[in-house]
């Protein structure tokens, strides 16, 4: 029905496919299309797009099969998610999949990406295809499941293996209710988390942090931000308002008392001002282009359902 679809609808700019849990894959394809925006939410197996007037990529899902990007010059915005759809360790080639979107202005993508680039790096025998650099990437917007030492690798990872020489604005999505993280809880080693040494972000003017709590790693990601934007204007960071943290090593500060932390924090840019309120004092002025993210479920909610989890199989290998 998808391919009949654009077959004989050649005027065709916008298309939207949502919850179509039977469709096995979509192939957008043919010289004339007049395509500019397609979304696809719930996933396909393998998707094919070559269409020259594409504008506008969004995809939420799993391909697990692979895809295939051709003629897509047009292309200016990406966005990538597969929270709630992947569990484990994500099979499908990453690294292929933005080296073909490298050339996009606007990227928004979750932390699966950011796995997966950090084990390929680690794993010396398959580090082909890295670095990657987005030469035209001015937005770049990530979405974190959770602030552990395990997800503050991958976004170290990530910024190991790829250079973005033209970033503006970055935005960072975090769980505003973090659950008590297992490996502090259980062991008295925390995970030694290296930060990467060859990343510096020679335009990076603004950063926004929704969802922040001033917890451990989230400072650390703070300070090697404030150290890496050289010409940095405006850190913004959102707390959500009455979040809660299960977390006996973590105490939320006042507002003021963490503002003066954060302020003390050495930073590249003398001109850095940094913002912190509550999401009901947040002014809009700086917002993503990808507003929204196609989640099937609440960031928060997932996070909660996780360590959920985690503590159920922690207290049970316990007994």
């Amino acid at each position: 029905m998808i391919d009949s679809l654009i077959l004989n609808c050649p005027l065709l700019e916008e298309l939207d496919v949502r919850e179509c849990f039977s469709l096995d894959y979509i192939k957008v394809f043919g010289p004339d299309l007049r395509l500019k925006i397609l979304t696809v939410v719930s996933g396909v197996s393998s998707i094919e797009i070559s269409a020259p007037n594409l504008q506008s990529f969004h995809y939420c899902g799993d391909l697990f099969f692979g895809h295939s990007f051709m003629n897509i010059s047009s292309l200016d915005d990406v966005l990538f998610n597969s929270i709630s759809y992947e569990f484990t360790e994500p099979e499908h080639d990453y690294v292929q999949i933005l080296t073909d979107l490298a050339h996009v202005k606007v990227l928004t993508v979750c932390d699966g990406p950011l796995l997966y680039i950090t084990l390929r790096d680690e794993d010396k025998q398959y580090t082909w295809g890295l670095p990657i650099t987005f030469p035209n990437v001015q937005e770049l917007q990530l979405l974190l499941t959770s602030i552990c030492d395990d997800t503050l690798s991958y976004v170290y990872g990530f910024f190991r293996n790829c250079f973005f020489p033209s970033l503006e604005k970055l935005f960072i999505q975090v769980p505003a209710i973090e659950m008590i993280e297992m490996d502090e809880h259980y062991n008295t080693q925390r995970m030694v988390v290296e930060e990467p040494s060859n990343c510096i972000f020679d335009n990076l003017k603004s950063i926004k942090i929704t969802g922040f709590k001033g917890h451990r790693n989230e400072m650390r990601l703070v300070k090697f931000l404030l150290e890496k934007a050289i010409v940095l204007e405006a850190l913004i960071l959102i707390v959500k308002k009455d979040s809660t943290v299960y977390s006996e090593f973590t105490q939320i500060l006042p507002l003021p008392s963490l503002h003066d932390q954060l302020v003390s924090l050495p930073k590249a840019s003398s001109d850095a001002r940094i913002v912190l309120c509550e999401q009901s004092d947040d002014d809009n002025k700086l917002v993503p282009t990808h507003t929204e993210v196609y989640s099937p479920v609440d960031l928060d909610d997932y996070q909660t359902a996780i360590s959920s989890i985690q503590m159920t199989n922690v207290t049970a290998n316990s007994m």
